[in-house]
């Protein structure tokens, strides 16, 4: 076991911050290549690590633009049959949309 070891055995009640500290120092010295702390492991095992989550992200957006624009088909469907209660239902979907976008939901 190296000095290195020894003191991290020595001082296991500090895992975080020495992580932190070593993290802070290795940005400082290389800031391109250094590596961060992230979340804890429980998040990562449910949620995915930092890129997983950026992709899931990205298929929810395209989702999310995929039904407004399914929304807007349908809304225009709809406004060239008259069918006024299914207007009325996509006007409301239309709004819930709205809020959702500006945080008021």
């Amino acid at each position: 076991m190296d000095q290195v070891q020894a003191f991290i055995a020595r001082n296991q009640h500090q895992f975080g911050y020495i992580m932190q500290e070593a993290s802070r120092q290795w940005k400082t010295k290389d800031p391109i290549g250094a590596l961060t702390v992230g979340p804890c492991n429980l998040f990562v095992e449910k949620y995915g690590d930092y890129h997983e989550m950026q992709d899931k992200k990205e298929i929810a957006e395209k989702q999310w633009e995929l039904l407004k624009l399914e929304l807007k088909n349908l809304e225009e469907f709809y406004e060239r049959t008259d069918d006024t209660n299914e207007l009325h239902v996509i006007h409301d979907i239309q709004s819930l949309i709205s809020k959702i976008e500006t945080g008021e939901y």
